[in-house]
């Protein structure tokens, strides 16, 4: 296939990419720090969009922040957490401009900050001034890196719906003549019936760049039913190496626009839904941000041209179909993906049947014509090998319409998986399992990567999920870590509570009990495990989609706990899907000891515990809190104290003015969460705390200067869970 355009496409091409610019309202630059850029306009962020770009500043505080058009300050925020100090500027034109991370405002702004301060007793603020009105070009902050971040401007322009839209509309003076770089490109099956290279799980696969901005996929992609195609790259722009997210996205399927997303505004009531437009188990799993080039029925977002008729999902029966995946930034630099979609009946090896008998595995097996026929085999954890000897028993090569049956040498009884490769082309992975006895299936049950919903077409006659009241074959087969995959409906067991696996064969039978609920949106859901000793609950919009979910109990390993705890260590599964509406989690304790401070925490490894804010009953001994994901989660009491280091004043030394107050603070378990937590006083006097919470350090603020003689500093710090620790410092001013 040649990369180049159609007529049409380029045409609608530059439409599409007509500079906005033109058309905007020319505003005043923010800051003399710089005109490059460290962050875009709606990137990915965890659980949000990017609402802002940010403007280096050379991690450096203190450059000027100018007003960039007539108005007035309407809003002043300080907080130790989130934008940190930031300052809403209302624009003559109707629009608000927003500087956040900001060291500090100007002199005059500061003292009625302060004074409002030492009047609430707060560092945290929330102020509609009056009355101060400022010209284009006037100085308003300066640059910090108060809140969350290293030193730069997060720079907003929210419209008249107090949305915000991309910066970039007003400006024209970013230098960008750098293509998108574009990594890799994933297949989803988009149905039950779906498959991408004969897998029902999503298949990523890297893509080459061929030159100016062209690129391609070099392994072929056999599709079968309805799909969805997603991309990860990232953006960049002249003299930085600073990593951006895409402007704009469009697919299109055999010449026809079929899918356009483009991030012009941004609604702050749907940020969260960032998770429903990237694909987020290759999020949750890898830390991969994959864009999708589709739009599902219960995304919300406003990005989507929606007047296209279609939802970028490609259907392939028994034609191929190509696609052209457009991918650009704001300055319309633009990188392409050609691709071709085959259909996959006539290319896929089908396993008809497979058997182990002493150290020999035979393999009954349809595949297209065969030029060259390759068996390797797998121990755990270890690299393929070549089968050192294979020999076709029935079945003629050159005819892929009859089965084969191909015998294959078994030297090692450790093998766990045989593939079949043909023609270097075409291959299939197999378990030993799924041709032999399953045994310790605990092992190696594991959970499909993104949904387990659907009803799934058999593969095999065997096993098969039944219980009293339905029978439905399901597949089963080995993924890139060799654990056995079952996938089930979610309407086959929405209902019902256990689900017994057994394979049909007598001599090899084997169960296990799946414990499965499925969460329903626009339903609120209440399950239980474990005679009711793990209790879940759902909100009405907990889930946009509807998801299984199943728990685990672990006995708590004492090696890697470090902390008291009153119950096994509860896990449920899977942790690889977006939740909206947090879930309810209640755990049933063993017992809750008098001494301790408990409540839930989740888990991350062994040795890493979060404080989840809890409610107790007492009587019941049961534990609730809400979270926003799933995992494992235990009950514990934290009875660590926080840390304290009073840097300054330095005890017992004379100072002929005020010192510095300088406060290291860290609680490493459940975490201070809140400048309420932290008291500080001179000589019983109230002293503002100036708290970093990234720095784990906080500056003391006098509203008055000291007076010569004896003074005394003190410090009280509190954690979530209750624990204090105390200090003071004695000194004296001359």
């Amino acid at each position: 296939m040649k990369n180049t355009l159609p007529v049409n496409s380029l045409i609608l091409v530059i439409f599409l990419f007509y500079p906005l610019t033109v058309f905007s309202q020319k505003y005043l630059w923010p800051t003399n720090a710089s005109e490059y850029m460290s962050s875009s306009f709606c990137e990915f962020r965890e659980g949000h969009y990017h609402s802002a770009i940010d403007i280096k500043t050379w991690n450096t505080e203190g450059y000027p922040c100018y007003a960039i058009e007539d108005g007035y300050i309407k809003r002043i925020r300080v907080s130790p957490f989130g934008y940190g100090k930031v300052l809403y500027l209302q624009l003559k034109d109707g629009n608000t401009a927003v500087y956040a991370h900001l060291q500090k405002f100007t002199k005059e702004i500061e003292k009625q900050i302060r004074e409002q301060q030492f009047k609430n007793k707060k560092y945290r603020l929330n102020w509609w001034p009056k009355n101060l009105k400022v010209k284009k070009g006037d100085i308003i902050a300066y640059t910090g890196q108060t809140g969350i971040g290293v030193p730069h401007l997060h720079f907003e322009i929210r419209n008249k719906k107090d949305n915000p839209v991309n910066p970039l509309l007003y400006y024209s003076q970013v230098k960008d003549h750098k293509r998108p770089k574009l990594q890799d490109i994933a297949v989803i099956p988009l149905s039950k019936t779906s498959r991408v290279n004969d897998s029902y799980i999503p298949q990523s696969y890297p893509v080459t760049h061929i030159k100016d901005g062209i690129y391609a996929i070099k392994k072929p992609l056999y599709v079968q039913g309805k799909i969805g195609l997603a991309v990860r790259g990232y953006d960049q722009a002249d003299d930085v190496y600073n990593k951006y997210g895409f402007y704009r996205s469009t697919l299109e399927s055999s010449g026809k626009l079929i899918f356009q997303i483009s991030y012009d505004e941004l609604e702050f009531s749907t940020t969260e839904h960032i998770y429903t437009e990237i694909y987020y188990p290759y999020w949750s799993g890898n830390r991969q941000v994959f864009n999708k080039l589709y739009l599902e029925t219960f995304n919300p977002l406003s990005f989507y041209n929606r007047k296209l008729g279609s939802d970028g999902s490609i259907t392939i029966s028994d034609k191929p179909v190509s696609f052209t995946i457009i991918i650009s930034d704001y300055m319309n630099n633009r990188s392409i993906i050609t691709g071709e979609l085959l259909p996959a009946k006539d290319y896929s090896v089908e396993i008809v049947n497979s058997s182990i008998q002493e150290s020999w595995a035979y393999i009954k097996f349809k595949a297209p014509q065969i030029r060259d026929l390759k068996f390797y085999t797998k121990k755990r954890k270890r690299s393929w090998a070549l089968a050192n000897y294979f020999e076709i028993i029935e079945g003629k090569i050159n005819d892929p319409e009859q089965s084969k049956l191909v015998r294959v040498s078994l030297d090692d009884s450790n093998l766990v998986a045989l593939k079949i490769q043909v023609n270097n082309k075409y291959e299939r992975t197999i378990s030993i399992a799924e041709i032999d006895d399953i045994e310790n299936v605990e092992d190696n049950f594991t959970y499909l990567g993104d949904k387990l919903i659907g009803e799934f077409p058999g593969m095999y006659k065997n096993p098969r999920i039944q219980n009293s009241q339905i029978q439905s074959s399901v597949p089963f087969r080995i993924s890139g870590n060799e654990k056995l995959q079952v996938l089930l409906s979610a309407e086959m067991i929405a209902d019902k509570k256990t689900i017994f696996i057994m394979d049909d064969n007598s001599e090899n039978t084997w169960s296990t009990t799946l414990n499965y609920h499925a969460l329903l949106p626009g339903e609120r859901r209440s399950f239980n495990w474990f005679d009711s000793s793990l209790v879940i609950e759902s909100n009405t919009y907990s889930v946009t989609d509807t998801t299984l979910i199943t728990a685990f109990r672990h006995e708590q390993d004492s090696s890697g706990v470090e902390i008291p705890t009153a119950s096994g260590i509860f896990e449920i599964k899977p942790d690889n899907f977006p939740v909206f509406e947090s879930l309810s989690v209640s755990i049933q304790a063993d017992s809750l000891p008098g001494w301790g401070r408990w409540s839930l925490f989740k888990m991350k490894g062994k040795d890493k515990f979060i404080y989840l804010p809890t409610q107790i009953d007492s009587n019941a001994l049961f534990l609730t809190a809400k979270t926003s994901s799933l995992g494992k989660f235990i009950v514990a009491a934290d009875t660590v104290p926080p840390e304290i280091k009073i840097a300054q004043p330095q005890s017992g030394k004379i100072y002929k003015s005020n010192p510095k107050i300088k406060v290291f603070l860290k609680d490493i378990i459940s975490g201070i969460g809140d400048e309420d937590h932290i008291s500080l006083s001179m000589d019983g006097e109230y002293v503002l705390p100036e708290w970093d919470p990234e720095e784990d350090y906080l500056i003391g603020i006098l509203e008055h200067d000291l007076s010569g003689g004896n003074h005394i500093f003190s410090a009280s710090i509190r954690d979530r869970s209750g624990n204090v620790t105390r200090q003071a410092v004695y000194f004296k001013i001359q």
